[in-house]
């Protein structure tokens, strides 16, 4: 499953499907360098937990932030 790391706070990453459902994880499984916007491959569990992460291409990703900051640049 394809996701796209939103964030990270207090030691968790918070990442979202194209649906926008919400997974977390500990950070400490994300691959080295991953940051906001970072798109990554997730296994997902029966469960419906993070099993593992690997990065991933996307060219979309980002695609949000760059509309919300065009929207409000525009006079």
């Amino acid at each position: 499953m394809l996701l796209i790391l939103d964030r990270i706070e207090d030691g968790i990453a918070v990442l979202t499907d194209s649906d926008g459902k919400i997974y977390e994880c500990p950070s400490y499984c994300l691959p080295d360098g991953a940051h906001e916007n970072s798109a990554l491959e997730a296994d997902i569990t029966v469960s419906g937990e993070i099993s593992e992460l690997k990065y991933a291409a996307n060219p979309n990703a980002g695609l949000n932030e760059r509309r919300l900051r065009e929207l409000f640049h525009k006079k």
